[in-house]
């Protein structure tokens, strides 16, 4: 927000949505693999899911292709049942809530360094937006921001807590480190921003892919 990424994000959703962004929240929270066995890595020291069926989605779909797996795309709903079964061998989920899913039944092992980040937006109509009182307006903007924060910091102390509510279960966190990891995050970067690449060239919006670029992944 301070950089002028969430203004920028605004702009884009007013004029291409008729909507407006006012925030992002339960921020901070971001993804893993979680896998049925021990896993692999290669000479370089990154993950390598050669011959690993892993549960797909359209999100990380190209991530998981650079790290050699097979994918499977299937719903959330699907995956307790496919891993229970072995249809699935590893599956990505955030740093919560696979215990509400029942999946710390059948992981074994999460990866680290995490990748990706969820992206919960509140978004308004913007007619009806502009309908309001500037009063109104400012209330609410105010309010989205201040929860940001709380959230965001409420969400942590959970990341922290579900971490080691995983290993007292007996789920090994296996980390790569130094240039293995920072690696492993690049090729995750590149493949999120290769595939907004793909889809504002397809559908318009190539204008904002830079600064976006610029303000949300500098480098």
């Amino acid at each position: 927000r301070q950089n002028g990424g969430a203004a920028l994000m605004d702009q884009i959703h007013q004029q291409r949505f008729n909507s407006k962004h006012l925030g992002w929240i339960d921020g901070g929270v971001r993804f893993h693999i979680y896998m049925l066995n021990e896993p692999r890595f290669g000479a370089d020291g990154v993950l390598d899911l050669s011959g690993i069926r892993l549960r797909d989605n359209p999100i990380y779909h190209a991530f998981f292709e650079a790290l050699n797996a097979t994918t499977a795309s299937m719903p959330s709903t699907e995956v307790y049942a496919a891993l229970e079964k072995g249809v699935v061998d590893a599956t990505a989920w955030t740093s919560i809530g696979i215990q509400d899913l029942k999946w710390d039944k059948f992981v074994k092992y999460r990866i680290d360094p995490a990748f990706y980040s969820t992206d919960i937006g509140i978004i308004v109509n913007l007619d009806s937006w502009n309908d309001l009182s500037a009063e109104a307006q400012e209330i609410i903007q105010n309010t989205v921001i201040e929860w940001e924060q709380k959230s965001y910091d409420t969400r942590q102390q959970d990341v922290i807590r579900e971490r080691q509510e995983l290993i007292d279960k007996g789920i090994k966190i296996v980390a790569m480190e130094g240039e293995a990891a920072a690696k492993y995050e690049k090729m995750s970067a590149d493949a999120a921003w290769a595939r907004l690449h793909q889809r504002l060239e397809k559908m318009g919006g190539m204008e904002n892919y830079d600064t976006l670029r610029a303000l949300y992944y500098p480098e």
